[in-house]
């Protein structure tokens, strides 16, 4: 993560420092060893600081550097193996690779104890060397103590530790570094004992490390699946190239999957597609994982023999709506941000194909952890025959530049480290008639690099954990859209039997007469012309009466044959899209701006219904509208809100914690809103050209604006 001013560039300037100390030939010139002393060389620095030590020493531990991190993470553990250590305060949290921390050593008579305000910033290489470096800052939350205290403000001028892997990683050569100028008057005999404990501080880690650490079992070899031909049967009568159910390893997609999938990537779909299911709804899945806990609703697996270096684990949870509703969620790119942990960017590399497509996305490290990215397959698959019929699969894969070409493979982050999906995705198997799904996760990943416990135990729950994010948006989405989807899951649930699978689209594209307007950007979807063939087109969905109860209800009627329609159809952002709707006259439901003139029209309401010399409505119409005339709610049960005459009314907590209900404006469905204060003399409108149903874009785009003018908060 960019760190910000003076912080980035001063820890970009430490890293290579420690580099420059360490293992930079040039380093020799500027050292002179002085100690080889229980398995550790020692230096001092030709120039000394002031009334300091500049030392460092170097040692080989013969533990991966994951298990010396995790010692290093534990700080009440650190007086075990520094005898000067105190305690350590966090300050700030700059980003998930730096902090600024206070640590405090031990007085040595006769000289006081000492604390030291740094910067600490890690970093990992791709080629598996992990730095962490300290440098003295300032800050305004830990000034230095003045006389009356104990301890004396050092200043840290270059501190931390270099790892690099030996062994294919099971063994490490730490190097060590500590240049402090203690400030103050310091005794040549303590000088002198801190340059000689100082770098035996690796002796004594070295000595905790090796004796706590405890080798994780050989990973089991992995075996190659037979390769079964493809060629079709010579008896078309005997059905030998009817499709089986997945389950069975020797089986193989049928055409209509393959025929949407390059055929480089066919074989690695199809493979993709079969181990999923394997690890998931597959009899003898269980066998191959161990339960570890249950949170959320969420029960979670992790394989029975561990990664070294990476996590293999599997979470399963019911959510109330059906399987296009998760696919809905799951096709929605940029959304995976709002419930995939740790996720800080994500983007389509390339499209191959309506449920195929390569897929980058990148997530912040945990310290002393970087970034890791990933660039990989997606391939979707619905299955419509054998034991798992109605079942989606959403698999991923990681690929190499050489299967996608070099000029569209993305190029690893910044100071991030590209890790390895081996197994990965989504198997989504329908319940109850459809009308609610149990939804499989796996994740199998090489994070490569040096990646302590802690940070692998945080992985293995937050990966399954995302279930439980993802179920609070799926089963929202479902009851705002319950006919669309309940009309979706009537005509596709099953797909075309005997098939064996089937392309899957989510339901908001499952229209032949689909396409997208060029000049708004907007999904358009043809209604019926009249009302036969809404009749018609409803009885095929198997929803006629729900359908109708809805058309009738946009046209004012609360209830058709005693009973209330469940939701409007001017509700559905896809439905507002139409091109037939857009142009109707459909009073309070019909206005078309864009943001700039909405937020004019506004600015006029807020100067009393005049702007730029021209006169809309007299200040006591403005008033009027403007006055509170009673509560309301809108379809679906949501809480009242209060109304003036055409406008919501909408409160402004002040900087002083007071509310103001001066402001007033509308909301339109998918999320745009406008609205007036005119006690702020402020006016203001978010248009978006992708309808959504919860309108939070725009409600942060709100927040950050009245924030940043000092206005105060948005009160919905």
């Amino acid at each position: 993560a960019k760190l910000r001013a003076p912080y980035g560039a001063l820890a970009e300037r430490i890293i290579a420092d420690m580099l420059r100390a360490t293992i930079d030939p040039r380093a020799e010139n500027e050292w002179t060893q002085f100690s080889t002393s229980n398995g550790v060389t020692s230096w001092k620095k030709k120039e000394q600081p002031g009334a300091g030590v500049a030392v460092r020493g170097r040692t080989r531990m013969n533990v991966p550097i994951s298990a010396v991190l995790d010692v290093l993470a534990e700080k009440p553990r650190k007086k075990e193996w520094d005898e000067t250590f105190v305690s350590e305060d966090l300050i700030e949290d700059l980003s998930l690779e730096s902090k600024i921390v206070r640590q405090t050593v031990k007085a040595i008579w006769p000289v006081s104890g000492r604390d030291f305000l740094a910067l600490q910033h890690a970093k990992d290489f791709p080629d598996g060397k992990l730095v962490i470096a300290g440098t003295a800052v300032t800050h305004d939350d830990c000034p230095p103590h003045d006389k009356s205290k104990s301890t004396v403000r050092g200043e840290c001028i270059l501190s931390g530790f270099v790892f690099r892997p030996l062994n294919d990683g099971q063994a490490c050569e730490v190097d060590f570094v500590s240049i402090v100028d203690l400030k103050g008057s310091v005794p040549s005999f303590i000088i002198q004992f801190a340059a000689k404990s100082q770098p035996q501080n690796l002796y004594r880690l070295k000595n905790i490390v090796e004796r706590e650490w405890t080798p994780p079992p050989p990973t089991p070899v992995a075996v190659a699946r037979p390769r079964v031909s493809r060629t079709p049967s010579a008896n078309p009568a005997s059905g030998s190239d009817r499709p089986r159910p997945l389950g069975d390893v020797t089986t193989e997609a049928p055409p209509s999957a393959r025929s949407d999938v390059p055929e480089q990537f066919a074989d690695l779909c199809d493979d993709m597609v079969r181990s999923l299911t394997k690890d998931t709804v597959e009899a003898d899945a269980k066998a191959r994982w161990v339960r570890f806990d249950h949170v959320a609703g969420v029960t979670m697996w992790k394989r029975k023999e561990p990664m070294a270096e990476g996590v293999a684990v599997r979470g399963m949870c019911r959510m109330a709506a059906p399987v296009a509703a998760v696919l809905d969620v799951l096709s929605d790119t940029q959304g995976k941000l709002n419930w995939t942990e740790k996720l800080n960017t994500v983007r389509i590399v390339q499209d191959l194909g309506k449920n195929t497509h390569i897929e980058y996305q990148k997530l912040s490290g945990i310290w002393p952890v970087s970034e890791r990215d990933f660039c990989a397959i997606h391939h979707r698959r619905w299955l419509t025959a054998g034991e798992h019929k109605g079942t989606v699969v959403h698999a991923i894969r990681s690929v190499t530049p050489e299967m996608i070409g070099r000029n569209v493979y993305p190029p690893q982050a910044p100071g991030a480290v590209r890790g390895h999906v081996a197994d990965a995705g989504f198997v989504v198997v329908p319940v109850d008639d459809g009308r609610a799904c149990i939804v499989h996760y796996v994740s199998v990943a090489d994070l490569k690099g040096n990646i302590p416990t802690f940070v692998l135990q945080f992985a293995s729950k937050s990966q399954p954990g995302n279930l439980a994010r993802m179920r609070k948006i799926v089963e929202p989405l479902y009851q705002n859209n319950r006919i669309r989807y309940d009309a979706a899951r009537e005509a596709v649930v099953g797909g075309q039997d005997g098939d064996g699978t089937t392309l899957c689209e989510p339901v908001r594209a499952q229209t032949d007469d689909s396409q997208v307007d060029p000049e708004t950007n907007a999904l358009v979807v043809d209604m019926p012309q009249d009302q036969t063939d809404v009749s018609t087109h409803a009885s095929d969905l198997g929803q006629l009466e729900q359908i109708t109860a809805s058309i009738e209800g946009i046209a004012g009627t609360d209830q058709v044959g005693g009973k209330k329609p469940k939701q409007s159809l001017l509700m559905d952002p896809c439905m507002f899209n139409t091109d037939k709707v857009r142009k109707a006259c459909i009073p309070s439901a019909n206005g078309h701006f864009s943001a700039r003139a909405l937020a004019k029209f506004y600015a006029a309401l807020a100067n009393k219904g005049s702007i730029d010399g021209v006169r809309l409505l007299s200040p006591e119409r403005v008033a009027d509208m403007a006055t509170a005339r009673g509560s309301a709610q809108f379809v679906g049960g949501t809480p009242a809100v209060s109304w003036g005459l055409g406008v919501r009314k909408f409160g402004i907590r002040t900087l002083t914690g007071e509310v103001r209900n001066t402001a007033f404006g509308h909301g339109g469905v998918g999320g745009s809103i406008a609205f007036c204060d005119p006690e702020a003399e402020f006016a203001m409108a978010v248009t978006v050209n992708k309808l959504t149903l919860t309108g939070e874009h725009s409600h942060t785009v709100i927040d950050f604006v009245l924030r940043e003018l000092e206005i105060g908060e948005f009160v919905r």
